[in-house]
């Protein structure tokens, strides 16, 4: 595992999609021919659902506007916590997972579920950096400025955990013990 910059593309982000509906076993996605051999390789060698429960924290939705903007309300209250800025780590050669910040062996993922990505795509993609992760020894939660029903229920599948911005005090303690 090595923490390099690396630029994702296309084919990161449908990857991560693509391990997430293999690790629920959703038949509904093909893997595309364009993919790199090592994206291949890695999808043959999909890791299993964490063995804990996920935890849901969720308090306040925030508006559509304040949705847009997460990423800065979530790392204000990050950074007063001790947590660090975003790198790339390698789980298999060539194939990049961003950690947007970091705490230990706490990760946090800031979404904000606006109408740029499917939801049910990005809840799958959350789901397979879930797996990936937990395998690697770290703990991803994901905070969201309101989580639609399909993600959630996406993720209970997937055993992520997830809290909404005024309760990530409280999920991050939950997690790091």
């Amino acid at each position: 595992m090595t923490g390099v910059p690396s630029k994702p593309g296309r084919k990161t982000k449908l990857f991560w999609t693509l391990i997430g509906a293999g690790i629920l076993d959703l038949k509904d996605f093909e893997t595309p021919k364009f993919l790199p051999e090592q994206y291949r390789h890695a999808l043959d060698n999909l890791p299993g659902l964490p063995d804990r429960k996920a935890c849901f924290f969720i308090g306040s939705n925030m508006t559509e506007r304040e949705r847009r903007h997460i990423y800065g309300s979530v790392w204000k209250k990050l950074r007063v916590m001790g947590f660090k800025k975003p790198f790339r780590i390698f789980p298999w050669p060539g194939v990049p997972v961003l950690l947007q910040a970091v705490r230990d062996d706490v990760v946090v993922s800031s979404q904000g579920f606006t109408c740029r990505v499917p939801v049910i795509e990005r809840s799958l993609a959350l789901v397979g950096k879930n797996a990936v992760l937990y395998g690697m020894g770290i703990k991803l939660i994901v905070v969201g400025g309101y989580f639609p029903p399909e993600a959630a229920e996406v993720f209970q599948k997937g055993q992520v955990s997830c809290c909404t911005v005024d309760r990530i005090e409280e999920a991050v303690n939950w997690l790091s013990y």
